[in-house]
């Protein structure tokens, strides 16, 4: 069981490319799940309305669906958000430490100038490029030790 924690900028391409990952998984008949904040910034008729207000609820949100998905044991579970800080990804980890799941960790992209310009004109929710420029500056890498506390 695994839990594959993607990292990266609005734009990036974090989304996008879990196709090859989702086809993976219908051909091993493995069950998969994946779990992105974004989703609850989803209106009834499929309109994304970021409100930076219900962040931190809806971030919550996202968790618990996550652990949801850890105690019926689906076979893959992924967090598809920005996971920039260490303390992002640390909330996920630790739940995914404790049901027995590896966790992995999938930076996509960079975080650079010429790569922020990328993201600003390629994401889906109308993110500015100033806004991807701050969100690079706070990127925290992984660390070996972060990466050594949930490998089995």
């Amino acid at each position: 069981m695994k839990v594959y924690i993607r990292i990266g900028l609005p734009g990036s391409g974090k989304t996008s490319g879990l196709l090859p990952l989702i086809n993976a998984c219908k051909d091993l008949g493995k069950s998969l799940e994946i779990h992105s904040t974004d989703d609850f910034f989803v209106d009834a008729w499929g309109k994304y309305e970021f409100d930076f207000r219900k962040l931190a609820e809806y971030h919550e949100m996202n968790r618990q669906a996550f652990l949801r998905s850890l105690e019926k044991g689906v076979d893959v579970v992924v967090v598809d958000n920005t996971n920039l800080r260490r303390n992002h990804r640390e909330a996920y980890a630790s739940l995914a430490d404790e049901f027995g799941y590896e966790v992995i960790y999938q930076v996509v992209g960079s975080f650079g100038p010429v790569f922020c310009k990328v993201c600003a004109n390629r994401n889906t929710h109308g993110v500015p490029l100033g806004t991807i420029c701050r969100m690079a500056a706070s990127y925290e890498p992984v660390t070996d030790e972060e990466v050594g506390e949930y490998e089995g």
